[in-house]
Parts: C-alpha cells; structure tokens; sequence
C-alpha cells in the first residue's frame, strides 16, 4: 500500500477498467495502458493531437468572431450600460435569447 504500481507518469489517467486504462502521456498522446503500464494501443499520436488542436482553436476563432459580428450589428455595445430588459429592447432581442449571446462577447 502506498508504493506505485508502475515507474511511467502520465498528465491524465482514467480507471481501469478490464486490466486497462486510457492516459494521456506528457507529450500530449494518448495511449491505453495495461496495470503495468505496458502500451496496449497509441491511440492519437502527439502530431494527431495537435492537429485537431489547431482545427479545434480555428473553429473556437470562428464562433467568436461571428458571436462579436453578431453583437456589433445588433447595436448591444451602444445599449451597454444597461440592464436586462433595456439591452434586450435596444438589440431586439428576447431576454433569454439575449442571455445567451452575452457569455460569447
């Protein structure tokens, strides 16, 4: 009790589960491991990881870009200050649907 079961370190480890478990190794990949730690499968190499990271990080770019494109043509940072019901008034916008948008700016 209290000794580690294997020498490898990893950035995530999830349960075990049937004598394996899926980690995330320090270079960002991701593997499936047995209870010693012995690579069963790659999963996603560091070079996959990092490509659909950089796909990920462009469509994030997007969604924000059309979320303040969005908040531009509404008029909502003319009607900033203001409260709920004022703001929704001046965008045109229903309150809930309003709530929505204000995270994304």
């Amino acid at each position: 009790l209290g000794h580690p079961k294997y020498n490898r370190r990893f950035q995530v480890v999830e349960p075990f589960y049937n004598g394996q478990a899926r980690v995330q190794c320090w270079n960002g990949s991701w593997q499936v491991i047995n209870e010693l730690a012995e690579t069963v499968v790659e999963i996603a190499s560091a070079r996959e990881v990092d490509a659909f990271a950089a796909v990920s990080a462009d469509l994030v770019g997007f969604w924000k870009t059309q979320t303040l494109c969005a908040a531009v043509e509404l008029g909502l940072f003319e009607a900033l200050p203001g409260n709920l019901e004022s703001v929704a008034a001046t965008t045109q916008l229903r309150p809930e649907r309003l709530m929505r948008l204000l995270p994304g700016v």
